[in-house]
């Protein structure tokens, strides 16, 4: 009987749960159907872009998401080529793109975004170029690493 309670007790406890853990729908993403973003957060805001869509188009445009209206703003495009696999990371109140995949192939390529004045500025490139990498920010540093260098679906040579 206590095995019973017990197991009756789990499963309430699991239905009360799972209905903790609904999803709530936001408006469409303004870009389109694409994969392979790039994003990152700064001040309540989250920002995202690039990617690449179902016809294999490479994307540069940028879009801010605001949770207190609940809308998206197209912003200033990435002053690049468009490019998918790239790492977003924010360090206080500046976003960074580092690296990814172009037409060409990896690209070493890093781009700070201050979204307060809503411009990019190029900064000094990664030493390798890579796509799919990983990074995160802490005490006011990027730590930046792994992904692989190049396509292995023969892309080309990585763009330096």
């Amino acid at each position: 009987m206590k095995k019973q309670i017990t197991l009756l007790t789990l499963m309430l406890f699991s239905t009360f749960s799972q209905a903790q853990l609904a999803w709530l729908k936001l408006p469409d993403f303004p870009g389109g159907e694409r994969m392979l973003c790039t994003a990152f957060s700064i001040n309540g805001k989250g920002y995202m872009g690039l990617g690449i869509d179902s016809n294999f188009q490479y994307h540069n445009d940028w879009y801010e998401y605001d949770p207190v209206t609940n809308s998206w703003t197209a912003k200033t495009s990435l002053p690049s080529v468009g490019r998918d696999h790239a790492t977003g990371v924010a360090v206080d109140t500046l976003g960074y793109v580092i690296a990814g995949e172009v037409a060409g192939g990896a690209t070493a390529q890093v781009w700070q975004y201050n979204p307060y004045v809503d411009s990019w500025v190029a900064k000094s490139s990664v030493p390798v170029a890579r796509e799919n990498g990983t990074g995160f920010a802490l005490n006011g540093k990027i730590y930046y690493g792994t992904g692989f260098q190049g396509s292995t679906a023969g892309a080309g040579p990585p763009m330096q």
